[in-house]
């Protein structure tokens, strides 16, 4: 995992990166909440009902298992957002499954802390532990409408799927194999 990094923004305060831990396990259940809270006219259930939805469930339970892996975005020494991913298979998946070597990542910034670049940061961070863990791809799934779809775009993601609410897309976080000349 790459060293954290500190950024001091506007007003003299500073945001990091840092890797994830098992005791950070809240906060990913607090990314899963924000990624799907993103819709202000959308009244949602309770952050419980919400977090222990089958389908939200699967990306936080037994947290710790092999592949698992997070970063998670401080500001002055307090969780602002993060990001993870987690390997699955072809019987429990997320919506933005691809195959059982690709892991489905979650990610989100806390209101507030949104449009300062973290997005990015996040997403560069997970590419490198990917890259670093011998991941070549990541895979996720993203309402249509959402805004974030439009920062996934900009960070390489690439649409290879649509459903009827969902854009699935995936990253290459390897570097291409280089061929020869001629």
């Amino acid at each position: 995992m790459p060293e954290p990094t500190v950024d001091a923004p506007a007003g003299g305060a500073a945001y990091a990166i840092r890797p994830g831990t098992a005791a950070d396990l809240p906060v990913y259940r607090s990314i899963l909440f924000h990624a799907v809270d993103w819709n202000l006219e959308r009244t949602l259930p309770s952050f419980e009902e919400i977090i222990d939805h089958p389908g939200l469930a699967r990306f936080h339970r037994g947290w710790g298992r092999p592949g698992d892996i997070a970063v998670v975005a401080t500001y002055e020494g307090e969780p602002v957002g993060g990001a993870f991913f987690r390997l699955f298979t072809q019987d429990d998946h997320g919506h933005g499954f691809l195959d059982e070597d690709t892991p489905e990542i979650a990610i989100a910034v806390w209101p507030g802390h949104r449009g300062r670049g973290l997005g990015t940061r996040l997403l560069a961070a997970l590419a490198e532990a990917a890259r670093v863990a011998g991941i070549a791809r990541l895979s996720l799934s993203v309402e249509q409408g959402n805004p974030a779809a439009q920062l996934y775009l900009r960070t390489g993601y690439a649409l290879v799927a649509e459903t009827d609410h969902d854009y699935v897309m995936v990253a290459t976080t390897a570097p291409e194999p280089r061929g020869s000349a001629g």
